[in-house]
């Protein structure tokens, strides 16, 4: 008896005394309306094989953002993850996709729900990346394909009527 006693007393101060940690990737579940367009994104590019997903939020006021949703075979801001250490603190998940999601402030906060560091992606030569800019305008998401962006800055104009068109370089 005087065993189990002393076994139960060293469980409860075991168990007491330990923390609790997180063990998660901070999984974010996105509303209705940008999970369908996530999934149709992944859905359309997943059989290109790409090595990163990722979704760039820039919140500009109260009423409206831009965003970036991207796939390519490195990140597409690698040089600055790189020079500043920073980690993507969310993502979101979809069709067994992981997508990082930065929303700036990256910069300033260590990932700590992740106990590996990812290992940089090195670009394979030769493989464009994808762009989706959606732009949320009072709750209203509209998107378009963009042919290249950079997160934070503002988005690329829509081409709708095909009035732009790439400039040519003439080499003589």
């Amino acid at each position: 008896m005087k065993n189990v006693l002393i076994i139960c007393f060293f469980l409860i101060l075991l168990f007491s005394c330990s923390e609790k940690k997180i063990v998660s990737d901070n999984i974010l579940k996105p509303k209705e309306e940008m999970q369908l367009i996530i999934d149709s994104f992944v859905q359309r590019n997943v059989i290109k094989d790409y090595l990163v997903y990722e979704l760039y939020i820039d919140k500009l006021d109260p009423e409206n953002s831009n965003m970036i949703l991207y796939a390519g075979d490195m990140s597409l801001t690698q040089k600055e993850n790189e020079q500043y250490g920073q980690q993507p603190l969310m993502c979101v998940s979809s069709q067994g996709i992981k997508i990082n999601v930065y929303s700036g402030i990256e910069r300033y906060f260590e990932n700590s729900f992740t106990k590996e560091i990812t290992s940089l992606v090195k670009k394979k030569e030769g493989r464009e990346a994808v762009y989706l800019a959606i732009k949320d305008s009072s709750g209203i998401l509209n998107t378009y394909e963009i042919i290249a962006g950079y997160p934070f800055i503002p988005l690329p104009l829509e081409n709708r009527e095909n009035t732009f068109s790439r400039p040519i370089i003439k080499v003589d």
